[in-house]
């Protein structure tokens, strides 16, 4: 609401506060909330609202203001555990974003990028598997060896 003249001449002097009409502010924020403020000059203070922010895997959730919330994802302190795409190791990443994936889907997250380093069917010492880490058999020896005639 405007400020009567008589509200507007209660101010003495220039250093004196500008006087408001006392009313909550109501403006809305950029989030959608309502400024819960009384009435006041410049920008809206952050937004008092309380929401619920589910973290960024999915299996825990928070009870936080809006203006939290919009600063960026609740990490939980839940490891994945999820096996990887080589199905011997597990995700060791704090609130996975990929934990809810489908298990036929593959995700970065849960590629192994570990080296395979199981011994080579030629059977030959110190041949391994220089692959990522993957399921099934070993691809066949790359190394060609000549012997003499």
């Amino acid at each position: 609401r405007r400020l009567t003249s008589d509200e507007r001449a209660a101010r003495v002097d220039c250093t004196a506060p500008i006087p408001t009409c006392g009313e909550v502010c109501g403006r809305l924020r950029e989030c959608g909330h309502g400024c819960t403020a009384l009435c006041h000059e410049g920008p809206c203070p952050p937004c008092s609202f309380e929401v619920k922010q589910d973290c960024r895997c999915g299996r825990k959730s928070r009870r936080t203001t809006c203006s939290e919330a919009e600063k960026g994802p609740y990490i939980c302190n839940l490891e994945c555990k999820r096996r990887k795409s080589c199905g011997r190791h597990r995700c060791t990443v704090v609130c996975c974003p990929a934990y809810n994936t489908p298990s036929d889907v593959l995700v970065e997250e849960h590629l192994c990028l570990l080296v395979c380093g199981k011994p080579l069917s030629c059977g030959v010492e110190g041949h391994r598997c220089t692959n990522f880490c993957h399921l099934g058999n070993c691809p066949p020896c790359p190394i060609t060896l000549r012997e003499p005639l």
